[in-house]
């Protein structure tokens, strides 16, 4: 059966409840109801001319008018499931068309289930979001498209933008079944990139994703949709937030039961993956009981159990550089709202990506918390930083919180997988008491007998202020996490900074491992008749800075300027510079080292 071809020609035309729509060539009246309107505006508004596209029902008596289509979509949810079941029946016995569902996100995955086992697969066309959410994608102009373009770098395969691919024209399935076997074969995650201010199209979508793996059975533990809402270009790929929850919740909502959560002294709480465990953790923190971690990795036993003082002051940033802990994007404000006397972290501690994050994405909690900051929270920056921060803050509020002496820090809780020295220098400046560690993370920001283990040199603990353990995470899962592995772990512990089992010609730089062949490729494909050597600089900051050495003709500045446009903001060398002349064919790591250090001016690189 050919697929018949609509065209939406003026919106509205004719009768007032009748829809205008050419039809092979033909004007064809239709009655207006929103499942047929919304997708053939939603095809015209995309501007990629005639769609082919279903004729979109909502109940029975359409069937009269879709049985010649080559498809028929049906609107279900939890309230009417057992009549759509119904008009899926009729349909699949009165016409040969594909059924098409609108799975709405308040089925059960059981609902889903027996939806999938209703209809065979070869008249089953494929599950798709709310024609509201869907509508949202297009108006949006979200492209998506499959980019394997990291995987011979070993980075995490991703979908990245290259052209616009309308959601309503092709199925989820298109780029989805690609995406899955690509997965069996690498056995990589994958993370789903939204370069939007607004990431709630893209996290709608990777919920259902993850919702018809459950559906079709797929093993959701070894593939899992993760989503990065900062721009892919220039933030770092490792900042993502992972969709654990397709659940739904109103600030309101979390706040009460965040207060209403019954918890037991010393409850053992894993890692906090889910929100209903965040939410326990929440409920400890305000009952002021004590609390105690059970990492999920083997052979890692739960630690003694720490109190939290009822009146220590709680802040909660991310486990990463998103901006804000998984599953709970949208409730940054009301946490900040409802728990009293805040004490706000800028989030992104790892360094290597905080200008990036800082300045293109919508780290929620940072403006968010701007009201607690003003009824005399605290807010913890770097120089740099406070710089951006009070370029982007309206001034009044800037002298509103210094009036409020909200540069003054009691106590703190940090997030992150990386926590640099200067930090912990401008806590000790700033007179903190006690620092509470606390993570959402798998790879856990933690303690190993009260000294930090983070992935910069100096984090030690030095007596002047408190540390307090709540959670110890000494084997990371390597591939897990972004691209920390147990082995590319820097443990800082009675002053000593090592990098241990690092594979050769990789560095870690505030946190994230860059390849020297990578950056040598990139460089040589842009600069052909250069030679270039890649090396790593001992830093305190990064950990190892990326340095870049070259033998040409090329000026040190257009290298880099080069370098910046192929290369995301944290693979970018610190330093790019000339060899002499006579410098050695195969120049040793000592030599680069040392014409490098010629060079630098000392605390800038």
């Amino acid at each position: 059966m050919k697929e018949k071809i609509y065209r939406l020609s003026e919106p509205f035309q004719g009768e007032k409840n009748l829809l205008q729509v050419e039809f092979n060539n033909q004007i064809v009246e239709l009655p207006f109801i929103p499942q047929v309107y919304f997708p053939l505006q939603m095809a015209l508004f995309s501007k990629i001319g005639p769609v082919p596209k279903a004729l979109f029902v909502a109940c029975e008596e359409d069937l009269l008018r879709a049985d010649k289509a080559s498809t028929i979509k049906v609107k279900i949810t939890h309230l009417d499931f057992d009549q759509g079941l119904l008009l899926i029946k009729n349909a699949i016995e009165k016409t040969d068309a594909k059924i098409r569902i609108d799975a709405n996100r308040t089925l059960s995955v059981d609902q889903v289930k027996i939806l999938a086992s209703l209809i065979p697969q070869e008249r089953l066309d494929f599950f798709e979001e709310p024609t509201s959410t869907i509508e949202k994608v297009l108006e949006l102009n979200i492209p998506l498209a499959l980019d394997e373009s990291f995987l011979e770098e070993g980075w995490q395969t991703r979908l990245a933008y290259k052209q616009v691919v309308a959601a309503v024209v092709k199925p989820y399935r298109v780029f989805y079944e690609p995406i899955y076997e690509l997965t069996k074969k690498l056995g990589k995650r994958f993370v789903l990139s939204s370069s939007l201010e607004d990431s709630t199209p893209i996290l709608k979508l990777a919920t259902y994703l993850n919702l018809y793996s459950e559906s079709v059975g797929i093993d959701v533990d070894r593939f899992k949709i993760e989503v990065m809402t900062c721009p892919i270009k220039k933030a770092n790929p490792c900042s993502i937030a992972i969709i654990t929850s397709t659940e739904k919740i109103t600030y309101h909502e979390l706040d009460q039961r965040i207060n209403s959560q019954g918890v037991e002294p010393g409850e053992i709480l894993c890692n906090l993956p889910k929100l209903d465990a965040l939410i326990k953790f929440f409920a400890l923190l305000r009952q002021g009981q004590p609390i105690s971690f059970n990492q999920p990795q083997k052979g890692i036993k739960a630690k003694s159990l720490h109190t939290i003082p009822k009146d220590t002051q709680i802040i909660l940033v991310s486990s990463g550089t998103t901006g804000s802990p998984k599953e709970i994007t949208w409730c940054w404000d009301q946490l900040f709202t409802n728990i009293q006397d805040q004490y706000l972290c800028y989030p992104p501690l790892k360094g290597a990506s905080y200008r990036a994050n800082l300045s293109l994405s919508r780290i929620g909690g940072l403006m968010a918390g701007l009201r607690p900051l003003l009824s005399g929270g605290a807010l913890v920056l770097d120089d740099q930083v406070v710089t951006d921060f009070e370029n982007m803050v309206p001034t009044q509020i800037i002298k509103k919180m210094a009036q409020n002496g909200s540069w003054h820090c009691r106590n703190l809780l940090i997030g992150g997988a990386f926590c640099p020295p200067y930090l912990i220098e401008r806590l000790q400046q700033k007179s903190v008491k006690s620092v509470i560690i606390y993570t959402t993370s798998e790879l856990g920001t933690c303690l190993i007998d009260n000294h930090l283990v983070a992935n910069a040199k100096g984090c030690v603990h030095n007596g002047q202020f408190k540390i307090q353990k709540l959670g110890v995470c000494q084997n990371l899962r390597p591939g897990v996490d972004g691209f920390f592995e147990t082995h590319d772990l820097a443990i800082v512990k009675e002053g000593k900074f090592t990098i241990t089992g690092r594979k050769d010609r990789v560095i870690n730089s505030g946190g994230e491992k860059i390849s020297l062949d990578y950056i040598e490729k990139v460089a040589s494909q842009i600069f052909e008749k250069t030679l270039f050597f890649a090396f790593g600089m001992h830093d305190p900051y990064w950990g190892e800075a990326l340095a870049l050495a070259f033998l040409g003709s090329e000026k040190s500045h257009t290298i880099q300027f080069h370098l910046k446009n192929n290369l995301p903001y944290y693979m970018v060398p610190k330093i790019v510079f000339m060899l002499p002349h006579d410098a050695p064919e195969k120049p040793p790591l000592s030599y680069l080292q040392n014409e490098a250090k010629k060079l630098m001016i000392p605390n800038t690189v």
